[in-house]
């Protein structure tokens, strides 16, 4: 798997979809459970992590921290993500405020966890738990394209795909609010075990209507798994985007092919309306 797009995938992922241009797009249409051709040297890696996440909820004194413990599967372009467990390890004492809602985002997960597949290549993710026997599935939006509103009409097998115009511009078109973007090799070291090398990066953008937003964070690379992640960590802030912080560390790896049927929502799972349908208690 290529680790500099891992990178991104996981520490903002979810922070520049709230930011400008950023935007998930919904979809209702069942994934293919129909496994993808295997490459001729499929990569893969099983793991577990921790995850800790601290966000201001109404001001920067009012900080929420929730911890994770997760375990995760990547087979080629697929990776999935199982959250077991999420507790509070620390609240600001000051933020007393802060502790209603963080009692009431306790609450917004199914008892058990849950599991969400992405793969980069369909650009699509794919969320279901147990608890809830339900699963739900939509589409990345690409950079400056926004949802669509209505679903558009299956093309029969037949039909002659349009003719798309050749813009090589098209990469930098994107750019076009990017104010700063940096990605620089810091060094190397030992991280959780593993011979790493460091990865520093920032990003900065702005639409010029007010939509900022701003991230700065670390990448170790571990050298001995083809450069795959052990240690993630991310900060962020924006208009839409409270000043977040991320920590992500891999406390275990193991190279080794996950079968295609782990990628895949359960049999006798029935379709959700929406992503909040199969995470709600």
């Amino acid at each position: 798997m290529n680790a500099l797009r891992f990178v991104p995938l996981l520490a903002l992922a979810g922070a520049v979809g709230c930011g400008p241009g950023g935007p998930l797009g919904d979809s209702t249409s069942p994934p293919s459970t129909a496994s993808p051709a295997a490459s001729a040297t499929p990569s893969g890696v099983v793991g577990n992590a921790e995850l800790v996440v601290q966000t201001a909820l109404f001001s920067p004194d009012n900080s929420l921290t929730v911890g994770g413990h997760i375990a995760f599967e990547q087979r080629d372009t697929r990776v999935r993500i199982d959250v077991i467990s999420i507790a509070i390890p620390g609240m600001n004492p000051t933020a007393s405020a802060a502790a209603g809602a963080g009692a009431a985002a306790m609450q917004f997960f199914p008892p058990g966890g849950f599991t969400v597949v992405l793969d980069q290549k369909a650009m699509t993710y794919t969320l279901w738990a147990t608890a809830k026997q339900k699963y739900y599935t939509g589409k990345f939006s690409r950079p400056g394209a926004g949802p669509s509103p209505l679903p558009t009409q299956t093309p029969m097998p037949n039909a002659t795909p349009p003719a798309i115009a050749f813009d090589p511009l098209t990469a930098f078109k994107a750019l076009k609010n990017v104010k700063t973007f940096s990605i620089v090799l810091k060094g190397h070291g030992t991280t959780n075990g593993h011979p790493t090398t460091e990865y520093d990066y920032q990003v900065e953008r702005d639409d010029g209507q007010g939509n900022t937003f701003e991230s700065h964070g670390q990448a170790q690379l571990a050298d001995d798994l083809d450069e795959f992640p052990v240690q993630l960590q991310a900060s962020a802030k924006g208009k839409t985007v409270p000043t977040s912080s991320l920590r992500l560390d891999l406390t275990r790896l193991e190279r080794r092919l996950p079968p295609n049927g782990d990628f895949v929502v359960p049999s006798g799972y029935a379709l959700a309306q929406s992503p909040q349908e199969v995470l709600g208690r």
